[in-house]
């Protein structure tokens, strides 16, 4: 991406796009329209010069948009990634090899010939001469950037975290944190600063801009669209009815008595930092466990406490992988797969296998605990056991396991979705194929979500922003797809009943809720 006063170039593989910073109207340029004419959909470097031309280079070779609004041909004979333009009017360009020798070639000039093809001159290195910056009016150099200045002398840059299993942008205004994007918008391929002032960013799946305090994204292929995001981590339904939502803006609670509207919780004493809660999990009275970047706090229905975290083992965890409570106990996941138990008073780390990816309970009845490549474990109380092998189920969808606890255990594979239970073994569920929708029954993974209601019912969530809802015996499917009103491809990273029986689905930009009973 590049800025030109008001405004911003945007190489894309659809081709150039121009767009106006303040009014949001742009043009795609996908050809030249010379003679002949050149495709602008590989375009990796560009360049204003101080005359007000565009310099585009990539596979295509160089061109130039003058400002009076026509493409020129400089040279298409090699694709060009880097080139410059020296202080005496010489076009260059560099081939940079891998393992072969850098080369220079300069061209006598920077207008092609009339009437024969421009042949560049292969000079030696001049690596003395790229160092020195006045000796050039302009020079590229194919490489992503992350860090830039805007007008008023703001320094913008962005980092990549890790937040619950799923990658953030965090973008930074003077070293500090102003915002927060899911990296399933894509990994960041561009970065300009704004005009007005702010930062621009070009992902995979679309424009993102932000001032410090607000994120819109801007979907150029079809209508212009502003949407405003918060990722949803995990829910938790408390004894007493209560709802809460952990998200990225913060710790939430239904309030019902005021129009079911979610309310931020902050903590009165400012000691625990519950504005940065990840995962969440209900006791067994009316309480809530929240753990965050380096802590763990208890909420008992009136206060919070925050409670010990093992020196050097979970305290350096930046975040914990699983949270369960399971007969009057809170077992604990940290970041290196190691699963700990804690009883209120002592924490006890269970070596029971090298590496535990995920925890689902059944009741209070069973504890399952999901090895990254391996078995699976389940715990009655007493001892651990191991489930047989599904030698027809293949390896786990995901690292991050979606699995859910009812009368057995289910799992999703690469093959499918799999039911372990004692009478049955292993039995792969079946969804009928052109019942709920066009996309074929193979192709819904990978599964994000899975839970099976108190009623029986399957929901499945999938990287295709869609809920598939099959009744108890998985017929009589619906599938809804929650992209067509934001605009925004919301990845849905959490489904969850609570006591009401009603179904929450939380991810990127969305936290709906649906009621059985209404069917809404």
């Amino acid at each position: 991406m590049l800025t030109d006063e008001e405004w911003l170039w945007i190489a894309t593989d659809q081709g150039l796009i121009r767009l106006n910073q303040h009014s949001l109207d742009y043009e795609l340029f996908t050809h030249t329209g010379t003679s002949p004419d050149v495709s602008l959909v590989h375009v990796y470097t560009m360049v204003v010069d101080d005359q007000g031309r565009l310099w585009a280079g990539g596979r295509h070779g160089l061109v130039r948009y003058s400002r009076a609004g026509e493409w020129e041909l400089i040279y298409t004979d090699k694709e060009i990634y880097q080139f410059g333009l020296d202080t005496s009017g010489n076009l260059w360009y560099f081939v940079y090899g891998g393992r072969m020798p850098s080369v220079a070639f300069r061209f006598q000039g920077q207008e092609p010939p009339a009437n024969q093809d421009w042949i560049p001159e292969q000079v030696p290195w001049p690596r003395d001469s790229l160092q020195e910056k006045s000796g050039w009016r302009f020079l590229t150099v194919y490489r992503g950037d992350r860090e830039i200045t805007d007008g008023e002398d703001n320094t913008w840059s962005y980092t990549y975290s890790d937040a619950y299993s799923v990658e953030e942008i965090v973008i930074h205004r003077n070293n500090s944190v102003v915002q927060r994007l899911p990296l399933s918008v894509g990994l960041v391929n561009g970065i300009v600063a704004g005009n007005p002032i702010g930062i621009w960013l070009g992902m995979k799946n679309g424009l993102f801009y932000s001032d410090g305090e607000r994120a819109i994204l801007y979907q150029l292929t079809t209508d212009q669209t502003m949407v405003g995001y918060a990722l949803v981590r995990s829910f938790a339904f408390t004894g007493d009815g209560s709802s809460w939502a952990s998200t990225s803006a913060g710790l939430l609670h239904l309030n019902e008595d005021k129009s079911n509207t979610w309310e931020n919780v902050t903590e009165e004493s400012q000691q625990i930092p519950i504005q940065k809660s990840y995962l969440i999990t209900p006791d067994q009275q009316n309480g809530l466990w929240v753990s965050g970047d380096g802590y763990l706090a208890h909420f008992n229905g009136q206060r919070w406490q925050r409670r010990p975290i093992p020196a050097d083992t979970l305290q350096n965890s930046t975040q914990l992988r699983a949270i369960v409570t399971f007969q009057n106990a809170l077992w604990v996941i940290d970041d290196k797969y190691n699963l700990w138990r804690f009883d209120g008073e002592a924490w006890a780390e269970l070596n029971i296998s090298p590496g535990i990816s995920d925890l689902v309970k059944e009741g209070d009845e069973r504890l399952y605990a999901i090895e990254k490549r391996g078995p699976i474990l389940v715990y009655d109380g007493q001892a651990w056991e191991r489930l047989p092998d599904c030698g027809l189920c293949g390896a786990y969808a995901s690292p991050h396991l979606s699995a859910y606890a009812v009368n057995g255990i289910w799992i999703v594979f690469d093959s499918g979705i799999w039911r372990y239970s004692k009478d049955a073994g292993w039995c792969k569920m079946v969804i009928p194929p052109k019942q709920y929708g066009p996309i074929p029954a193979s192709d819904f993974y990978p599964v994000t979500a899975i839970l099976i209601d108190t009623r029986g019912d399957l929901w499945l969530a999938n990287d295709f922003e869609e809920v598939l809802h099959c009744g108890h015996d998985q017929k009589n499917c619906e599938l809804w797809d929650f992209a067509g009103d934001t605009g925004l491809k919301p990845v849905i990273t959490t489904i969850a009943e609570d006591l009401h029986g009603r179904i929450w689905v939380g991810g990127w930009g969305l936290l709906s809720v649906y009621d059985p009973a209404a069917k809404r």
